[in-house]
């Protein structure tokens, strides 16, 4: 009997589980787990959304009518347009349950959002939202982020000291470019200061010197990096000797819009380099002989510059 009495005792706990469970059992989403237009971080991204407010469920982003990914509490979505011109982006409230009686509710589509991508610069929304009923749907406040677009500043005056180069366009990939003038002073010292503000690491910036009055594809290049490296070579025609391979020195300052001072002083056929006013090596050579002076940038590829949103820019005066 006491066997007998303990097996009904069981079965009321066992089926009081199932109930239980069964009060509060998960209903699925409407919203598929998969993000057709989603990316992994904001670089890929043309648009972006961030949920902030503190409601449970999903939220649905949809472009142009088509889902393009959900976002839990607290998600950002990065999400890539398949295609330019004008998009449209409304957001639908995924589920709603309660305890004991278990429902789920599809929100409305909200209103569209209206947004246009020319294709030559990425379009980005930084937005919030809100419950516009705690029956229906969220609302997204979309707000754009100023775009970055396609521009090159060609050795002009920053209005600050310096003569900038500047570049967000492509056309400028894989590029060196050079600038060339008269050395004011005499015709053996060669002295500037740079400094770069943004673009790729590891793509150099400095002064070229002793370059011959009447061609440009003669001079020497001391050139650094914000890796605080510093390269000397030679160009003699379509032919480029390395004289001092990439060398880090604690002697330059590492590091964006930071300035450097380069100096090399010719003696006869020995050239002695300074950074920052402490000589650092000595080479001799006599296969190239003038006075004039020029500024020296390089541009990465498509791979390592951030084109249109950083541009390369860098910042140069003779001393």
């Amino acid at each position: 009997m006491k066997y007998y009495n303990r097996f009904l005792v069981l079965s009321f706990l066992i089926c009081s589980i199932i109930f239980s469970c069964k009060s509060y059992e998960y209903k699925e989403t409407f919203l598929p787990e998969t993000a057709p237009l989603a990316v992994t971080n904001e670089s890929e991204a043309q648009v972006i959304v961030k949920r902030t407010d503190n409601e449970a469920g999903f939220i649905g982003i949809f472009i142009d009518g088509n889902y393009a990914g959900k976002l839990g509490k607290n998600q950002t979505g990065y999400y890539k347009l398949s295609s330019n011109g004008t998009h449209e982006i409304t957001a639908q409230y995924d589920i709603d349950f309660w305890s004991n009686t278990p429902y789920t509710k599809q929100g409305i589509p909200t209103p569209p959002i209206e947004f246009s991508d020319s294709g030559s610069f990425i379009v980005k929304f930084i937005g919030t939202e809100y419950r516009k009923n705690p029956d229906l749907a969220y609302v997204v406040s979309l707000t754009p982020n100023p775009v970055a677009r396609a521009r090159t500043v060609l050795w002009e005056s920053d209005n600050e000291g310096f003569i900038q180069f500047s570049t967000n366009t492509p056309e400028y990939y894989q590029t060196v470019q050079l600038r060339f003038f008269e050395n004011i002073n005499d015709r053996d010292t060669f002295e500037i200061e740079c400094k770069k503000m943004s673009g790729a690491r590891g793509f150099g910036y400095g002064i070229v010197f002793g370059a011959p009055d009447s061609d440009n594809n003669k001079y020497y290049l001391l050139e650094i990096s914000t890796e605080g490296d510093f390269f000397i070579a030679k160009r003699d025609g379509n032919k480029r000797t390395i004289i001092r391979n990439w060398e880090t020195t604690e002697k330059l300052h590492a590091g964006y819009n930071v300035i450097n001072n380069l100096k090399v002083i010719r003696k006869g056929s020995t050239f002695t380099v300074f950074l920052n006013g402490i000589e650092v090596y000595q080479f001799m050579d006599w296969e190239i002989y003038g006075s004039r002076i020029g500024y020296y940038a390089e541009i990465g590829t498509k791979t390592t510059e951030a084109f249109p949103n950083t541009p390369v820019d860098v910042r140069f005066r003779q001393k």
